[in-house]
């Protein structure tokens, strides 16, 4: 016997169904806090142009975590931290030989290398 399933994709501000190519997914953020919802491109217009209130948002939204790939970091890997501990050391700062580098001195090292 066959199973046959189907996904229907509902716009998360006004309940209406949405064909999977016209449904748009926004990110955004409100008081540090990160948001997503799922939407056609005609109630997108409505955001865009202010006509949809932030509280109709909140509601809407499904709250999210941020990700590795969301939350800005800097990594440069062995050779920056190698770079770094070399200019450190000439610069006379007690680094040690592995593990993690101190905010101090990969911001003087950045400061330096501007």
């Amino acid at each position: 016997m066959a199973k046959v399933q189907t996904v229907q994709f509902i716009d998360d501000l006004d309940g209406s169904p949405v064909e999977a190519e016209l449904v748009e997914t926004v990110r955004w953020q409100w008081q540090g806090v990160d948001y997503e919802f799922d939407t056609a491109a005609r109630n997108l217009a409505e955001i865009e142009q202010g006509r949809v209130p932030v509280s109709k948002l909140l509601n809407a939204s499904r709250r999210i975590r941020r990700t590795a790939s969301s939350v800005s970091r800097r990594r440069g890997g062995r050779k920056r931290a190698a770079a770094v501990r070399e200019w450190a050391r000439r610069q006379g700062y007690d680094v040690p030989d592995r593990g993690r580098l101190s905010n101090e001195i990969v911001a003087a090292f950045d400061e330096a290398n501007r």
